[in-house]
């Protein structure tokens, strides 16, 4: 593995971590307006659609950092395809959580869904402007 790899592996995690931690910010300021407009229950959905989208993006990361290690097109396709899963199954948990009457409201658990997206997405992009990627490798001596 180069020095280049391993930087590259290093400001991956970092913008991934960005992202992680944009997030939970999100959570609780989503929660917190839910409680303050609707009340408890609203805050719990609002809280629960933020925890679905950080659980498969986060579990997610395991293809990301796989994907680094590869640094060829079939890395690149598999994350893409993996982003495309991901976002179906977020889709397919929250109707199937809308549809069984769990949530107390659904327009806040959408909405929880929404800003995390929002934020995990803006979230990578500040992570990925801010990283200092390599533009050439040494040889190692």
């Amino acid at each position: 593995m180069s020095a280049a790899d391993a930087t590259i592996r290093r400001w991956l995690l970092r913008a991934e971590g960005t992202a992680v931690t944009a997030t939970m910010l999100a959570l609780v300021v989503v929660a917190a307006i839910a409680l303050f407009v609707s009340g408890l229950p609203a805050a719990g959905s609002a809280a629960l659609g933020v925890a679905v989208f950080v659980v498969f993006f986060a579990l997610g990361t395991v293809i990301d950092v796989w994907a680094a290690r590869r640094l060829d097109w079939s890395a690149a396709f598999a994350v893409l395809a993996s982003y495309a899963l991901r976002m179906a199954l977020i889709a397919l948990v929250g109707v199937a959580l809308v549809n069984s009457g769990v949530l107390a409201s659904s327009t806040w658990f959408g909405a929880g869904l929404g800003v995390a997206t929002c934020v995990w997405v803006a979230g990578l992009f500040a992570g990925h402007l801010t990283g200092r990627w390599p533009i050439y490798d040494q040889a190692v001596a």
